[in-house]
């Protein structure tokens, strides 16, 4: 992987760990597969994640694919 990418990449993780921001990952199916520790803390992992999603997703303001 070119430096580049490695740097973008290492930027990127560092802050998807350490931002206090939520930051949720939801495939197409509308599972949550993946969220940091901001949303960990505001989101139980023993709540409902198909209505999570759906709630999230009716109002989505980042990517989409």
């Amino acid at each position: 992987m070119p430096q580049q990418q490695t740097e973008l990449l290492n930027f990127l993780q560092a802050y998807y760990h350490q931002t206090s921001e939520m930051i949720i990952f939801i495939d197409a199916q509308g599972q949550v597969i993946d969220m940091n520790e901001a949303a960990k803390r505001v989101i139980s992992s023993d709540n409902d994640m198909s209505g999570i999603s759906t709630t999230i997703c009716g109002r989505c303001e980042g990517l989409s694919v």
